[in-house]
């Protein structure tokens, strides 16, 4: 219904997503490798409210805060990249809406991740010292 601007379609169809891909992996990972401590020991649902700013209680904690203050830019950025006539129209808040939830699974994808390698290496660690701590000399030296 004409909420986006006709304009002659680029040379290069995937030349914006060259532009958003970099800006979200960039962003995406700057907040895992600021706040890995904090996301590690929270539920995994801590990052959706921090994602999009607003907490069913009203109140975001302050990394929370933090974390939505990186997202807010680029979200603005991707957005003005799309040239909408309406603010805030259809479109826009569609558009909103999966990039926050491409955020929030690229987050959450390094949170277990990240905590999966951590169990998988406790384990390891676990299971050498038994076999350290039953393993005997064999021999004189």
């Amino acid at each position: 219904n004409g909420m986006i601007k006709k304009k002659k379609a680029p040379k290069d169809l995937t030349e914006i997503s060259k532009i958003i891909a970099p800006l979200i992996d960039k962003t995406a990972n700057d907040i895992f490798r600021t706040h890995c401590k904090v996301l590690l020991e929270k539920p995994i649902t801590y990052i959706v409210p921090a994602i999009w700013g607003r907490d069913v209680n009203g109140n975001l904690s302050l990394t929370q805060a933090k974390i939505n203050d990186k997202v807010v830019p680029v979200m603005e950025k991707i957005l003005r990249l799309f040239e909408f006539k309406n603010s805030k129209g259809k479109q826009e808040f569609a558009l909103e809406y999966l990039l926050r939830g491409l955020f929030v699974a690229k987050i959450t994808f390094m949170i277990e991740l990240m905590k999966n390698i951590d169990s998988k290496a406790i384990a390891a660690e676990k299971a050498s010292h038994e076999i350290l701590s039953k393993a005997r000399p064999i021999g004189n030296a």
